[in-house]
C-alpha cells in the first residue's frame, strides 16, 4: 500500500537547503525522512533537470576503506567527463590516500562540472569511521557553490555543526520539522483508505504520537481496521510499536547505556543531576550526550536547559520493557528516588506522584503534609484539593494535619460546602487534641466571616478568644480578621496597628500567603487615612517582587491591590493592563472582597473609557454574585457605582429607578448616620448615591446638607479620604450652582487641610466634574499646583486637547508603528494585526503602548477617534 504524502513545505524547505553548503536532516527512526528525499529527488527531476542528483543509501559497508569516496567518485564520472590521470588512479590500489588528496581530487572534479550537484547520503548514522567524518567536514568547507551535500541521520555527525552555523553553511532539519500536523495526518489517512477522522480524535492523536510519522501510520492502520477503539487504547504497548522500539532503538544500546535509558523512563523529564541521584552513577553527562547524539526519540524540554524526556509512546514501551526486566522492589526504589529528589527541588507534584509509587505508606504521607504545607504558604490551593482528593475519611483521621490543609484550600476557595463537612470530621478525630481544637474553633469562625459581611461588621469577641492556643499561622491570621474587623467598622489606627502585627508574625513565619491579606489592610487603611504616598510605596514593594510570578491566590491578592494603586494614580493603561490578566483568574474560588474590588473598579475605568455597556455589564454580574451571600457593605458599593455612572451620564431616568428601587429615600434624611456609633460604609455609599440623585433632581440645598453630614461623621472617624470626598462634591455644588469664587475659596481651603496627596482618582471620580473647577481655578491663578500633580492628572486638569490637524501620525510614528496605527483606524482587533503583519500579538501591544504616548491619547478608543478625525482633516 502507498501510504506518501505530498509534504509541500518540507520540500521548500529542502530547495531552500540548496543555497548552503550542507543540508543537515536529523530526526529519530520513523520520522519520515527517506520518504521526504524520495519525493524531494522526484520533484528536482521534474523542475530542475539540467541539476544532477547523486542518492546514496548507505549501509556499515561504506564504513571500509575508501568504499564511500570511491562511489561518489563512481557516479560522478556518470555526469562529468574525467580524463585526467589524478581521477582514474586516487582509488586504483590498496595504498594509503590522504583526506587532502581526497578532497583536491573532488574540488578538481566538481569544477569540471557546470551543472549544479546535490549528494544525498541517506542514514548517515550508518557511517562510524572518524575519518570519513572529518573527510567530510574539510570537504563540505571547500565546496564551490554549485555544489552541495544533503545527510540525512538518526543521529549527528563526528564534525562540528556549531562550527557550520557560525558560517551560515548548513540548513538544519529536525524532528519537529519533520512532525506531521493535522492537514497531513488526514492526508495519510485518505491514502490509507480508512474512514474520516473526526477533528479533536485527529488532534488527540496528533498529541499521543507529537507527529512521529511511523507512530501515526501504524495508529491510522489501526484505525482502518477496528474504528475508534483502536484511537482510545493507542500506546506504546502496541505489537507493531513494540518490535519497531525493540528492533529500532533498545536492541541497538550496549548493556550498560539499555540500563541507564530503562532507568530513566520512570520520570517524565530528567536532566543530569537527577539521573546521578537516582540511578547513583558517574559519567552521566556522557550517557546523556551519547543518547542524545543517536537521537533515541529524545527532546529538551522548552524552557528547562538541561532537561530532557523520551517520546511518550518510546516511554510507554520502556516502562512495559523495565516491569519486564528489573523487579518490582528495584522499581519502586527508583521511584522512592525520584520522589527524594523532587521534594529536595521543591517540586511538590512530581515528589508526590513518584511517592505514591514507592509502596512506603509513610514516606508518601510525609511528602504529602510537606508539599501541602509550602503550596498553602504560597497561596497555591488547587494543587492541594487536587492532591488529596483521593484520600479517604480514615487517611484524614490518621494524618489530622493533612485534614488541616484540606481545609485551608477548600475555605479560600470559597468550597464552604465541603469545608463545613471537613470542620466536622476534624471535630470528630479519634486523635483530637488541643492544637485541633483550637483550629477547630479557628475554621469556624473562617467560614462565617467569608460567608457573610455580617459576621465582619459585628464581630463576637469570644470567637477570638477561643484561638489563644491556636498554631501561630492561625494566629497571624486571626489578627488579621480582626483588622479587617475594625478596618470595615472605621477603627482604622487600631485596624493599621493589629494589622502590621500580623505582617511581623506571619513574615517570621515565612507566610507570604496570608501576609498577603494584611498588607491589602495596611494599604487600604493608608488610603483611608490620608497616607497614599505611603500605600503606594507599600504597594509596589510587595507586588513588583512577584509581578512575574505564577498567577496563584497570592499573586492575584496583591495585584488586586495593585489594580487600585494605578487607578488612583491615574494610571489607567496599566490598570486596564493588569485587569486584562486578573479578571480571568476570578472564578467561584476567589474571595467575594477580591472579585468585587476588581469589578468595581474595572467598570469605573470602562466607564471612563466610554465603554458604558460593558461597565453596566460587569456591575450587572457582580450584583448576581453577591445576591448568593449576605454582602450589605459589598452591595452598597454598587449601588453608588450605578448611581454616579448615571449620574454623569445625566441619565436622570435611570436615577429616579435607582433611587426607588434601591430605597434611597431613607439615607437622605439629616442625621442618618445617628443610627450607629461608629462607621458605616454602607451607609456612607448610600448616603453619597441619594446625593447625586439629589444633584440630578437639582435639589441642591437637601443635598448640601446630606453632604455636610457626612463630611464631619467622616472627619470625626479619621476617614481623610473619604471626608475630601464629600467636601469637594460640597464645592462642587457651589460651583454648579454658578457660585465659582465660592467654590475655589473652598478648593483651596480643601488642598490645605488635607494636601494635594489625598486627591487621588477617586477623588475626582466621586465627586463628578471636579476637574472642571481644579481647571477654573487654575486658569484665575488661584490655585498653583506642582508640575508632579498636573502630570499625574494631566488627563484631568489639560483643559485643551491639541487639535487633530496639529497631530500629524505620519511625522510622530515609526514606520511599523504606522502600520500598526493604519490597521487601528481600519477596525482591526489586536490579533487580526498581529496575524496581518505577521508579529506576536505582544509585539502589537507594545506598539500600540508607544502610539498612545506618541500621539497623546489615552486608550484605544481615542487613537480610533484621533485616526477618524485626522482623516476627515
Amino acid at each position: 500500500m502507498n501510504t506518501h504524502i505530498d509534504r509541500h513545505d518540507l520540500l521548500a524547505l529542502l530547495d531552500k537547503g540548496l543555497n548552503y553548503p550542507l543540508v543537515l536532516m536529523i530526526a529519530p527512526a520513523g520520522s519520515g525522512k527517506s520518504i521526504l528525499l524520495d519525493q524531494w529527488q522526484a520533484h528536482r527531476k521534474r523542475d530542475a533537470s539540467d541539476s544532477h542528483i547523486l542518492h546514496f543509501q548507505l549501509s556499515p559497508r561504506f564504513n571500509e576503506g575508501h568504499t564511500l569516496f570511491a562511489a561518489i567518485f563512481e557516479k560522478l564520472k556518470a555526469v562529468a567527463s574525467l580524463w585526467d590521470a589524478s581521477f582514474f588512479n586516487l582509488f586504483k590500489d590498496d595504498s594509503e590516500v590522504k583526506p587532502e588528496q581526497i578532497i583536491d581530487v573532488f574540488i578538481e572534479a566538481f569544477a569540471q562540472v557546470d551543472q549544479a550537484i546535490t549528494i544525498i547520503f541517506d542514514d548517515f548514522h550508518l557511517i562510524k569511521t572518524s575519518d570519513i567524518h572529518k573527510t567530510m567536514e574539510e570537504l563540505i568547507a571547500r565546496l564551490p557553490t554549485h555544489v552541495n551535500f544533503v545527510i540525512s541521520s538518526r543521529a549527528h555527525p563526528q564534525f562540528s555543526i556549531a562550527k557550520l552555523k557560525l558560517q551560515e553553511s548548513v540548513l538544519m532539519i529536525d524532528s519537529h520539522d519533520l512532525k506531521l500536523d493535522e492537514q497531513s495526518l488526514l492526508a495519510l489517512n485518505h491514502t490509507i483508505g480508512a474512514s474520516n477522522i473526526e477533528s479533536e480524535r485527529a488532534s488527540r492523536l496528533l498529541i499521543q504520537t507529537e507527529g512521529w510519522f511511523v507512530g501515526t501510520k501504524l495508529a491510522l492502520l489501526a484505525y482502518d481496521k477496528t474504528g475508534n477503539i483502536a484511537l482510545d487504547n493507542f500506546s506504546g504497548s502496541q505489537p507493531e510499536l513494540l518490535n519497531y522500539f525493540g528492533h529500532e532503538v533498545l536492541n541497538k544500546l550496549r548493556p550498560s547505556l539499555r540500563r541507564f535509558v530503562l532507568g530513566t523512563a520512570i520520570t517524565q523529564a530528567f536532566n543530569q543531576d537527577l539521573c546521578e541521584h537516582v540511578l547513583n552513577i558517574d559519567y552521566t553527562a556522557a550517557k546523556l550526550e551519547e543518547i542524545t547524539m543517536q537521537e533515541l526519540f529524545l527532546s529538551p524540554v522548552p524552557n528547562l536547559p538541561g532537561w530532557y524526556r523520551y517520546h511518550p509512546l518510546l516511554q510507554d514501551f520502556l516502562l512495559k520493557r523495565l516491569e519486564i526486566e528489573e523487579s518490582p522492589a528495584y522499581i519502586q526504589h527508583l521511584h522512592f528516588r525520584v520522589a527524594q529528589y523532587f521534594l529536595e527541588k521543591h517540586n511538590h507534584s512530581k515528589a508526590i506522584y513518584h511517592a505514591s509509587l514507592c509502596s512506603q505508606q509513610s514516606f508518601y504521607f510525609n511528602v504529602l503534609e510537606n508539599a501541602c504545607h509550602a503550596w498553602i504558604r504560597q497561596g497555591e490551593l488547587e494543587p492541594v484539593i487536587e492532591s488529596l482528593s483521593t484520600l479517604s475519611n480514615e487517611d484524614f483521621n490518621q494524618h489530622p494535619e493533612l485534614l488541616i490543609n484540606q481545609l485551608y484550600a477548600l475555605l479560600f476557595t470559597r468550597r464552604f460546602n465541603q469545608a463545613g463537612f471537613f470542620v466536622e470530621l476534624l471535630a470528630s478525630s479519634e486523635e483530637n487534641c488541643e492544637r485541633q481544637s483550637a483550629h477547630f474553633h479557628f475554621f469556624n469562625l473562617l467560614l462565617s466571616i467569608l460567608q457573610s459581611d455580617t459576621e465582619v461588621l459585628t464581630p463576637e469577641q469570644k470567637n477570638f478568644q477561643a484561638l489563644s492556643a491556636a498554631p501561630p499561622e492561625a494566629l497571624g491570621f486571626v489578627k488579621v480578621v480582626q483588622a479587617y474587623s475594625l478596618m470595615c467598622n472605621g477603627h482604622l489606627k487600631e485596624a493599621f496597628k493589629i494589622a502590621s502585627q500580623a505582617k511581623l508574625d506571619l513574615r517570621q513565619l515565612e507566610h507570604p500567603f496570608f501576609e498577603s491579606f494584611a498588607n491589602l489592610i495596611i494599604i487600604l487603611c493608608d488610603r483611608y487615612l490620608g497616607r497614599g504616598i505611603d500605600a503606594v510605596q507599600l504597594m509596589n514593594e510587595v507586588f513588583l517582587p512577584i509581578e512575574n510570578g505564577n498567577r496563584n491566590p497570592l499573586w492575584a491578592n496583591l495585584a488586586t491591590g495593585m489594580l487600585v494603586v494605578e487607578y488612583e494614580q491615574n494610571r489607567l493603561n496599566n490598570f486596564l493592563e493588569l485587569s486584562s490578566q486578573l479578571t480571568p483568574l476570578l472564578n467561584h474560588s476567589c474571595a467575594t472582597e477580591q472579585v468585587a474590588t476588581v469589578y468595581l473598579y474595572s467598570a469605573r475605568v470602562f466607564h471612563i473609557e466610554g465603554q458604558r455597556s460593558k461597565a453596566c455589564r460587569l456591575l450587572d454580574q457582580l450584583e448576581r454574585i453577591l445576591s448568593l451571600g449576605d454582602y450589605q457593605r459589598l452591595n452598597s458599593q454598587v449601588v453608588h457605582e450605578k448611581m454616579r455612572q448615571a449620574f454623569i451620564n445625566g441619565d436622570l431616568s435611570l436615577c429616579e429607578h435607582l433611587f426607588e428601587h434601591y430605597h434611597l429615600a431613607d439615607f437622605s434624611k439629616k442625621g442618618v448616620w445617628q443610627t450607629s456609633e461608629h462607621y458605616e460604609e454602607r451607609t456612607e455609599k448610600l448616603a453619597l448615591s441619594a446625593v447625586y440623585y439629589h444633584i440630578a433632581k437639582a435639589k441642591f440645598k437637601l443635598a448640601s446638607e446630606l453632604l455636610e453630614d457626612l463630611a464631619r461623621q467622616l472627619d470625626r472617624h479619621g476617614l481623610v479620604s473619604r471626608a475630601l470626598v464629600a467636601r469637594c462634591n460640597i464645592a462642587m455644588l457651589a460651583f454648579k450652582q454658578g457660585k465659582s469664587d465660592i467654590a475655589t475659596s473652598q478648593l483651596k481651603r480643601l488642598i490645605s487641610r488635607y494636601g494635594l496627596v489625598c486627591f487621588s482618582r477617586s477623588v475626582f471620580d466621586e465627586a463628578p466634574s471636579l476637574e472642571q473647577l481644579f481647571q477654573h481655578a487654575m486658569h484665575e491663578n488661584r490655585v498653583m499646583l506642582p508640575t508632579l500633580f498636573i502630570n499625574i492628572f494631566s488627563t484631568l486638569l489639560n483643559a485643551e486637547e491639541n487639535p487633530a490637524s496639529q497631530i500629524q501620525p505620519a511625522h510622530l510614528l515609526t514606520d511599523k508603528e504606522l502600520e500598526v496605527f493604519e490597521l487601528l483606524a481600519a477596525g482591526l482587533s489586536n490579533p487580526e494585526i498581529s496575524e496581518q503583519l505577521s508579529i506576536a500579538v505582544s509585539t502589537t501591544k507594545w506598539h500600540l503602548k508607544n502610539i498612545y504616548t506618541k500621539l497623546g491619547v489615552k486608550n484605544r478608543t481615542a487613537a480610533l477617534a484621533l485616526a477618524h478625525k485626522t482623516v476627515a482633516a
